[in-house]
C-alpha cells in the first residue's frame, strides 16, 4: 500500500496584513503549510510586488479589480510551496473574488 500524502492548506484573514506579517510566517512553520490563502490583501492590480514574501514560496494573486466591484479592501492571494507544480486556470467570471489554482499532487 503507498502511503498517504495530504497537502497542508491555511486560509488566513488579516485585516492588515503590513501589521501581522511575523504572525502569518509563524502560522506557516507551525503548521508545516503547503500552502496559504490570503483574503481582504488589499491589492490592486500590478501591485503584486508590494505583497509580502515568505521565503520557499511562490505568490499567485487575483487582486481586486479597479472597476467593477465596488469599495475597497478584496482581493485573494495563494502563496504555494515551490516544490508544488500549480497552474492557474481558466474559467468563466462568475464573481469578482473567484481564482482557481489546479494542483499536482502526484507522487514520485
Amino acid at each position: 500500500m503507498l502511503p498517504k500524502h495530504y497537502l497542508q492548506v491555511g486560509l488566513y484573514n488579516p485585516r492588515f496584513l503590513a501589521k501581522n506579517h511575523d504572525e502569518l510566517l509563524l502560522a506557516v512553520m507551525q503548521h508545516a503549510l503547503d500552502m496559504i490563502t490570503i483574503n481582504e490583501l488589499w491589492l490592486l492590480p500590478n501591485e503584486e510586488g508590494s505583497a509580502p514574501s515568505l521565503p520557499g514560496f511562490t505568490l499567485h494573486s487575483a487582486p481586486r479589480p479597479r472597476t467593477g466591484c465596488g469599495g475597497q479592501g478584496g482581493g485573494v492571494v495563494f502563496y504555494v510551496r515551490r516544490l508544488i507544480r500549480v497552474r492557474i486556470c481558466e474559467h468563466p467570471v462568475c464573481d469578482c473574488r473567484t481564482h482557481v489554482l489546479k494542483f499536482n499532487t502526484a507522487t514520485k
